[in-house]
């Protein structure tokens, strides 16, 4: 009788897929959600307190345990495949961050009018103005916790896993950006979001370095703030402020667009830099 003498210690277990696959990615969206609601119920009671700041305290809050109780879930599903989460941040040329602070106010009013397709109503913009006040607490939710935990987890996670799951750059940066946009909660702010969402992206992808992405958020959040403490009303636009220039402040800025985007594609392309996502 012949016995099977082959050493079962020799095969190697299939090593897991990256995490997160696109259908993880959107499971990160579902995760938010929850967490979001849970923590906006636990710390509602705390905006009862008469104090000029609470609103934008609690905003803060339920923001920053959101994206903790998030990252701890990343965390658990990465140890149970034995991998690990790198952030990557490479050197960022200084030509490029120049580009990008120039390109980056300026898409914000090239895409102006397609927002005006889906105008925010009232009741939203009441509750926009509770949680987003000209003041320190809300300079610190907006400008700084959300650049970093939204890119945390939108380019470093989500589209890391994309790119590393094989999915071709082009898709994977299009996906990341609409759960981008679909975090935000809501159709109004979307479709800049998704727009502004292409734009890091394409840095995160390019430069391999979430500072760019970073970056790019910085300068718009901290543009958006900037403009709330001299132009408090929420339905102040670009027409609105350059009045019968517009039309040629738009023809302009969107013609920069057009030549910065060109000098980025042309920076990365003529440098040959290889993007690896092993």
């Amino acid at each position: 009788m012949e016995y099977n003498t082959y050493n079962n210690t020799d095969i190697k277990p299939e090593q897991p897929a990256p995490y997160p696959n696109l259908t993880q990615s959107w499971g990160l969206f579902g995760m938010f959600f929850v967490f979001s609601l849970g923590a906006g119920i636990l710390f509602t009671p705390l905006s009862k307190i008469k104090y000029d700041l609470m609103d934008s305290v609690v905003s803060l809050l339920s923001y920053v345990l959101t994206f903790v109780l998030l990252f701890v879930y990343v965390k658990f599903q990465l140890d149970s495949r034995q991998q690990k989460f790198e952030i990557k941040q490479n050197k960022i040329p200084v030509t490029v961050l120049i580009l990008l602070l120039l390109i980056t106010p300026l898409l914000s009013i090239v895409i102006e009018p397609l927002m005006s397709w889906l105008p925010m109503p009232a009741w939203f913009e009441e509750i926009m103005g509770k949680m987003v006040k000209p003041n320190a607490v809300s300079f610190l939710s907006v400008v700084v916790a959300a650049p970093i935990c939204e890119e945390v987890l939108c380019r470093g996670i989500i589209l890391e896993g994309l790119l590393r799951n094989k999915l071709k750059p082009t898709d994977a940066i299009l996906w990341s950006s609409l759960i981008f946009a679909a975090l935000h909660l809501n159709p109004w702010q979307g479709v800049s979001a998704f727009a502004l969402g292409c734009l890091m992206g394409w840095a995160y992808y390019k430069t391999r370095s979430l500072w760019s992405s970073i970056f790019i958020h910085f300068v718009n959040n901290g543009l958006a703030f900037v403009l709330l403490i001299f132009y408090p009303d929420p339905n102040m636009t670009s027409q609105d402020m350059f009045g019968g220039r517009y039309f040629m402040v738009y023809v302009g800025a969107l013609v920069a667009v057009v030549i910065l985007g060109a000098m980025l594609y042309s920076f990365y392309d003529s440098k040959k830099i290889e993007n690896k996502h092993d």
